[in-house]
């Protein structure tokens, strides 16, 4: 495989595991917390458990299965979707608002 294609597949999982890791957890200990919705909370949860389980079997130099990687967007497109009907989907994006504060080439560079 090319190079740099590999090491873009590495950082779009890496995105995919941060995005889904942060918004499960913010959402779920925030906005809907509040709300006190218990099934969204719960597959809120459910989601970050999962990414932890996925997260589990990256490593800085090779890719995650890609059934893992399928299960990765699966739960980022819910994620959005969950976003999407909360009040602050109007203030900012779900790119914007699940972001690394040094910007995603930082993180990248960082590593796992």
């Amino acid at each position: 495989m090319f190079g740099w294609l590999k090491k873009r597949q590495l950082n779009e999982q890496k995105k995919l595991l941060f995005q889904n890791e942060m918004a499960s957890e913010i959402m779920a200990r925030g906005y809907f917390a509040q709300k006190q919705d218990s099934n969204v909370v719960a597959m809120l949860e459910n989601i970050q458990a999962e990414t932890l389980r996925i997260s589990s079997l990256a490593d800085a130099s090779s890719l995650v299965p890609a059934e893992e990687t399928s299960r990765l967007l699966e739960m980022n497109k819910s994620l959005r979707k969950i976003y999407d009907s909360t009040a602050m989907c109007h203030v900012s994006g779900f790119d914007d608002a699940y972001r690394p504060l040094l910007g995603w080439d930082e993180y990248y560079k960082r590593g796992w």
